[in-house]
């Protein structure tokens, strides 16, 4: 009767949460600062919802496409340690 060999514990490659949270909350405050600062003359009189309609999607936008990719390449192996 063969025998089946051990199967390994299959290694994740997803990254922590908590350093994932580290490193996206240093990088989302000043970019907030940065993008409410910069919109702050254009829509500074117009209701917070409005002003969220702007904000928001700029963003989303620089997050997924700018900073999610660089800080999974500079911090890829610290994050998956």
């Amino acid at each position: 009767m063969p025998t089946t060999p051990l199967r390994e514990q299959p290694t994740s490659t997803a990254p922590r949460r908590w350093k994932m949270w580290v490193l996206l909350t240093c990088a989302i405050y000043p970019l907030i600062l940065v993008i409410v600062t910069l919109t702050d003359p254009v829509v500074h009189e117009l209701p917070a919802a409005v002003r969220f309609i702007v904000v928001v999607p700029i963003m989303t936008a620089t997050v997924v496409w700018g900073v999610l990719p660089r800080i999974q390449r500079w911090f890829g192996r610290w994050l998956t340690r």
